[in-house]
């Protein structure tokens, strides 16, 4: 990642953002091949043969974690209907599937017991836990782009730019209303900020309205942005009129992402420079 960063000058944190894209698209593209294969292939490799989740994930070229999520579905019984049972069990494996009962089919594969050690960072103890515990913590564990790790990652990023944004604004004078504001007033689904009055930006060299702001802590490639980012902002378009997408690592050409009609202003990397107020 560093090498390709500094060859084609393209900032590390903004080829993370791609890469990421790409393996988002990756999965969703063989996410179905995965459940189809699920209960012939990887239920009965893993189950019956021993094979590691982890080395089952790299047989598929699949997320580590999205499959041990598939794996924990159908080999165990958690209950699902209850709200958080699983993520409980990809956050904490070790404590809520230690000694979890399983389905009798399952049941003399988990007969064993494997005594694991625990470093911490006073002593090393010895603990008595079943092979699926240990094998969902080394794989979630072993996934950087999946799983509860990256996701708290993701959501705070997400939440440290959108405090950048509304500094900005702050800085430069703009008077809004924050996304939690606007839901405190009722709103459902709103953007980032909404302005308290409209305000033109320039854009090259043209001039576009902006009555809302969306903050978007990723790289805005062509797919992300018509797939995800401008369905979400064709909704807030019809309720709050034009407005900006700020893509703060920076994004792809702008004739190739589309505008909505040039009802959506598109910038990167910060909040654009010259400003045009209501009264000119």
């Amino acid at each position: 990642m560093k090498a390709t960063s500094r060859e084609f000058s393209f900032p590390l944190e903004s080829l993370h953002s791609f890469f990421r894209s790409i393996h988002v698209k990756h999965i969703k593209s063989t996410s179905h091949k995965v459940r189809n294969n699920l209960q012939t292939k990887y239920i009965n490799e893993y189950v019956h043969n021993g094979k590691s989740i982890i080395d089952l994930a790299k047989d598929a070229n699949f997320s580590p974690a999205l499959l041990t999520r598939r794996i924990l579905e159908e080999v165990t019984n958690l209950d699902l209907g209850k709200k958080g049972a699983l993520g409980a069990a990809l956050k904490n494996p070790l404590e809520e599937l230690g000694r979890l009962s399983l389905p009798f089919v399952y049941i003399n594969t988990y007969m064993h017991r494997a005594h694991h050690r625990l470093a911490t960072d006073t002593d090393t103890t010895t603990t008595t836990t079943t092979r699926l515990a240990l094998e969902v913590k080394e794989a979630v564990e072993s996934d950087p782009l999946c799983g509860p790790a990256s996701d708290r990652a993701k959501h705070y990023i997400g939440i440290e730019y959108e405090i950048i944004l509304e500094r900005g604004l702050k800085n430069l004078g703009i008077p809004f209303e924050s996304e939690a504001q606007l839901r405190q007033k009722g709103s459902a689904r709103t953007p980032d900020v909404v302005l308290s009055s409209p305000i033109g930006v320039q854009i090259g060299s043209e001039w576009q309205v902006v009555c809302w702001i969306d903050s978007k802590a990723l790289y805005g490639d062509v797919d992300t942005h018509q797939t995800s980012v401008l369905p979400q902002a064709e909704s807030y378009l019809h309720r709050f009129g034009p407005g900006m997408i700020v893509y703060w690592f920076g994004h792809a050409p702008l004739s190739k992402l589309g505008n909505v009609n040039g009802d959506l202003a598109i910038v990167g990397w910060k909040l654009p420079e010259t400003i045009l107020w209501p009264d000119g």
